[in-house]
């Protein structure tokens, strides 16, 4: 019985295998539009990285010439 249940998997999975190679050209345009995506989800993600970057040390900057007042009015 578990014989005959493999054999049937295996056939089933043949033919879906089967089914799916005549797809090729629509699954190629499909492939090519997902990697054309995920290339414009990369470039966004690096451009947010460099604006957090940028975002992240003009905040330094700030807290540094806050501190530097708060220490020059602490002096007074």
């Amino acid at each position: 019985m578990k014989n005959s249940m493999k054999i049937a998997l295996l056939a089933v999975s043949a033919t879906l295998f089967a089914g799916c190679s005549n797809n090729q050209p629509a699954e190629n345009a499909d492939l090519a539009a997902l990697r054309a995506s995920v290339e414009e989800a990369r470039a966004a993600a690096i451009q947010a990285n460099q604006t957090s970057q940028q975002a992240l040390a003009l905040a330094q900057q700030n807290a540094a010439k806050i501190d530097r007042a708060f220490v020059g009015k602490q002096r007074k």
